[in-house]
């Protein structure tokens, strides 16, 4: 019986401020390059390693992180002020992005959203809570 083929997690970067710190959300420069890229995004809040884990999203990175700013799901679960991000880009199109974020969903189980039902692909996952 042939053994299923299993191949190592893509790698991506994921994105932090120059002192290698997470990002606010809020405080976060929608106008700067990096974000207007497509990937896959995490909102979480650090303080809370229990749900701490708020969203796991796909999309053009700049304009999904500015409607999670004003998502009253989201909101509703912690203040702005305590909420940041990560996102890496990721090449090879939707079905790639979407593969991640099922893999992203699945892993981080976020409190809030849906999420493609697509096999999923792995990558690096980010160590949120350092």
């Amino acid at each position: 019986m042939a053994r299923p083929v299993t191949r190592p997690p893509l790698r991506v970067h994921w994105h932090k401020s120059e002192s290698g710190k997470w990002l606010s959300l809020k405080n976060l420069d929608l106008t700067h390059h990096l974000v207007k890229q497509q990937g896959v995004y995490i909102v979480f809040d650090p303080s809370d390693t229990l749900y701490g884990i708020l969203y796991v999203g796909q999309g053009k990175v700049d304009e999904r992180l500015d409607e999670r700013k004003k998502d009253e799901r989201i909101l509703e679960l912690a203040e702005l002020d305590e909420l940041y991000v990560t996102w890496a880009v990721i090449s090879g199109g939707k079905g790639r992005r979407e593969g991640v974020e099922r893999f992203l969903a699945d892993t981080l189980q976020p409190v809030v959203g849906q999420h493609p039902n697509v096999p999923p692909i792995p990558v690096n996952v980010p160590s949120l809570f350092e």
